[in-house]
């Protein structure tokens, strides 16, 4: 749907196909857009084993109802590491939201995953997040 990413892909087929996010935030009033964008990202996990979601899901894990988007696992809470915020960085990241975040299928296993709060002032209102994925030996 509009505005919700894109899924780029490559002809190395050992590559993940990565969904890059940047879903429509909920309203107070309606929140269908959100909801939608949702179902996609979700439903691009349940279609590819071999994909990396990353980017801005305007929710927390809360808001989508667990650790998963389908298939797909969150990085961060798959290592413990799922409280810092990262939205709005004009806050401390303890009284942040993390609403972005690293999904991947079961072909890659978390390595780390870091909330750079020195970069928070550096041109965007979210703090970035670096995520290092190892392929799934299993």
């Amino acid at each position: 749907p509009a505005w919700a990413g894109f899924v780029a892909t490559s002809d190395n087929p050992r590559a993940p196909a990565l969904l890059v996010a940047h879903l429509q935030r909920p309203s107070l009033v309606d929140s269908s857009i959100w909801q939608s964008h949702v179902d996609w990202a979700r439903q691009q996990c349940a279609d590819r084993r071999n994909i990396v979601a990353v980017g801005d899901f305007n929710a927390t894990l809360a808001n989508l109802g667990g650790d998963q988007l389908g298939p797909c696992q969150d990085a961060a809470s798959a290592l413990g590491l799922e409280s810092t915020g990262t939205w709005p960085s004009a806050l401390p990241a303890s009284l942040g939201a993390p609403i972005d975040h690293t999904f991947f299928g079961p072909g890659w296993e978390p390595v780390a995953f870091a909330v750079l709060d020195s970069q928070a002032t550096r041109g965007s209102d979210h703090r970035p997040i670096v995520t290092v994925l190892n392929p799934n030996s299993s």
